[in-house]
């Protein structure tokens, strides 16, 4: 969405930061930026096994947060396709 508006470069691994960005485009975006932060803190403990103080990711991850996760995602990704008119 980001590059659709005619921004050369995107780079970043925040989606709150991404998020921001695209609310410039959408303010449907606006209500999302404090939300879809917490996907920010999924990063890195759950893909490397010591990207958390103590333990591993299964016993920090369990399903609820994935599938808030997924809701999170779903509704980003709907914002997407409704501004882009797919």
């Amino acid at each position: 969405m980001i590059y659709f508006n005619k921004e050369d470069l995107v780079l970043g691994h925040s989606v709150r930061k991404l998020v921001e960005w695209a609310s410039k485009f959408d303010n449907r975006f606006e209500g999302l930026k404090n939300k879809i932060s917490i996907l920010d803190s999924y990063y890195i403990p759950t893909r490397y096994p010591n990207g958390l103080p103590e333990g591993i990711p299964a016993e920090i991850f369990n399903r609820e947060a994935a599938e808030g996760a997924y809701k999170l995602v779903e509704t980003t990704v709907q914002i997407i396709i409704d501004y882009l008119n797919f």
